[in-house]
């Protein structure tokens, strides 16, 4: 079985690496950490089994496809360069949020979308919080604002 490993994090002069097969296997990373650490241009490995990571400090002249062939060469890992894209969580939600309008889009014809249902919604909660006398905007207004903020257009 091939064990896969990808590039989280690159900065001059560093990266980390990520191994998520071999996650707690602390014989593993120390034994990686040393055969790493001996290369010349290699300056620091610091391994962390736990998070299935290593972080590898260099002089700048480690090449990742150099090291991904020879990782895979002496059996180490298979390095994927194209690493994986981990969303955050406002675009999550704002993913969340344009999947919720459109299926409320096809299931209203049309009629209903993401700001009518907040607009009712409100609407509904002002007449319940005016009968009660409250007057309570400043929650209403910092959901807007998060609203609007999540659905702002990307640049």
């Amino acid at each position: 079985m091939t064990v896969r490993a990808y590039v989280s994090h690159v900065a001059s002069n560093r990266f980390r690496l990520r191994i998520p097969d071999k996650r707690g296997l602390d014989d593993y990373f120390q034994a990686l950490g040393q055969v790493l650490a001996a290369r010349a241009e290699v300056s620091a490995v610091e391994v962390n089994p736990r998070t299935a990571s290593v972080l590898l400090c260099h002089d700048g002249s480690l090449d990742l496809a150099t090291l991904a062939r020879q990782a895979r060469e002496q059996g180490w890992f298979e390095l994927d360069l194209a690493a994986p894209q981990h969303p955050s969580l406002d675009v999550l939600v704002s993913q969340q949020l344009r999947q919720f309008d459109d299926s409320l889009r096809r299931w209203s014809n049309a009629r209903l979308n993401n700001p009518s249902l907040i607009f009712v919604f409100f609407t509904i909660f002002l007449f319940r919080e005016l009968a009660k006398g409250h007057v309570a905007p400043p929650a209403l207004t910092l959901l807007w604002y998060l609203y609007e903020l999540l659905n702002r257009p990307r640049s």
